[in-house]
């Protein structure tokens, strides 16, 4: 998956990227940088899923999907996530409890 400007979101100055809800295909893109904090176009349900796919945070959700450009790639110098992702009303996401509740086989530990 390339981001291109069919699927590409906004990026802001002030690092806080609200993705619309994509519509028909229902992709979005997102390159992301440090310190940045996606507000994604809907809550954290139980039916929403996290997948690394080839450094790219992969989120699905009602038929709509997310590609997250470089989530796994823009970490601190401990090797700790910085970029945030938020629920439509700003929530914290603790993404790798999501990454681990959709692949219970994942290794999370630093």
């Amino acid at each position: 998956m390339e981001c291109n400007h069919y699927n590409l979101a906004e990026h802001s100055a002030d690092h806080v990227i609200r993705i619309p809800l994509p519509e028909q295909p229902p992709i979005a893109c997102v390159p992301v940088e440090a310190g940045d904090t996606v507000i994604l176009p809907f809550d954290d349900t139980e039916e929403m899923w996290m997948v690394d796919v080839g450094g790219y945070l992969v989120i699905v959700e009602d038929g709509a999907t997310i590609f997250l450009k470089g989530f796994f790639q823009v970490l601190d110098d401990a090797g700790n996530l910085t970029v945030h992702v938020a629920e439509r009303d700003g929530t914290p996401i603790d993404v790798p409890v999501r990454l681990a509740a959709t692949d219970p086989n994942i290794d999370i530990t630093p």
